[in-house]
């Protein structure tokens, strides 16, 4: 019972997702910030102020309340920025997007 309790009284990005498309969505998100804390700590060749805009976009994702369009475009923001220098980077992050629109963000 403690356990839907704390369920029913988290939030997260995918609140507006359908109940089975959120616990689906809510893990892919997780698995994608993951790899997203894979490409940073691997000591990629980032600018600081690249690196803080990730951590900044990591910091909107996770955090309690849906994501707002405005999140999704710095995402978008980001992808295109480092598509040429870093496409493993720019893909998760758009796998993101993807993962967030697929959950009605």
């Amino acid at each position: 019972m403690a356990a839907v309790a704390r369920r029913a009284a988290r939030s997260g990005p995918l609140d507006n997702a359908p109940e089975g498309g959120r616990e689906v969505g809510e893990g892919r998100l997780r698995e994608l910030l993951a790899r997203l804390r894979e490409h940073l700590s691997a000591g990629s060749a980032l600018r600081a102020e690249d690196r803080e805009r990730l951590n900044t976009v990591m910091e909107a994702i996770g955090a309690p309340g849906p994501a707002g369009p405005g999140a999704l475009l710095r995402i978008e923001r980001l992808a295109v920025r480092f598509e040429a220098s870093h496409p493993a980077l720019a893909e998760t992050l758009r796998e993101i997007i993807d993962t967030l629109g697929k959950g009605g963000i």
